[in-house]
């Protein structure tokens, strides 16, 4: 059984406590509706939102394993910011894209800097399954949305651009950005000598490239 059968998390409940803006429609996945489509053969849709729910739920599974002190140290000088600050990071850039899903704009300079997510794994956790939740409810036609994108692209200046996207190439973006930083992660954990799993921060091309000339 996958995570987001297991319980029917109060999204609504964690946005209160975390201070977060979740987009009001993520809050209508019920466990019946869950149990109901695990029940049908999977669809091209159910396995594409499959595939981000998995790169999310590498999260939640090295969050199980951390403490809070490995969580929030900065393994200076190499790394200046902690496993928690590149998890909020990660988060932020999926809470950006959930709340332009039903404003038709994604503003990917919104940051959530030094919140509890930063701070807490526990809180971490909770956003990360509500992401799952969020994901699992997308359908086709909701992914194939057209809306706009807004990030800074200047480093000497404030300077930002705006362009047409789609939810699933925001979708695609997102995902291959948190596998850059847990790419990051791998190596911090290393230095902290913690185990990970195999292909934690590894692009699924790369997996793809491994497993074919293992």
């Amino acid at each position: 059984m996958s995570r987001i059968d297991k319980k029917n998390i109060n999204l609504k409940e964690n946005h209160n406590s975390l201070g977060l803006a979740l987009p009001y429609n993520c809050c209508n996945v019920t466990l019946e509706k869950q149990i109901r489509s695990c029940s049908k053969a999977p669809e091209k849709g159910t396995l594409m939102s499959n595939s981000y729910i998995q790169i999310v739920e590498q999260a939640i599974d090295l969050l199980d394993g951390l403490s809070l002190k490995e969580y929030q140290s900065a393994i200076q000088p190499h790394f200046p910011s902690s496993i928690g600050a590149h998890l909020r990071h990660v988060i932020d850039h999926f809470l950006a894209l959930m709340s332009g899903s039903t404003e038709g704009h994604v503003d990917y300079n919104k940051r959530h800097r030094h919140n509890q997510i930063e701070q807490f794994p526990q809180a971490a956790t909770e956003i990360l399954e509500s992401i799952i939740d969020w994901l699992s409810g997308l359908d086709d036609s909701d992914r194939e949305k057209t809306i706009s994108v807004t990030s800074e692209i200047d480093v000497n200046d404030t300077k930002s651009a705006t362009c047409h996207s789609t939810i699933e190439r925001e979708l695609v973006f997102v995902t291959s950005h948190a596998i850059h930083h847990y790419a990051l992660i791998r190596i911090m954990c290393g230095m902290q000598n913690k185990t990970i799993p195999e292909f934690f921060g590894y692009a699924p091309a790369t997996i793809t490239h491994l497993t074919k000339t293992a």
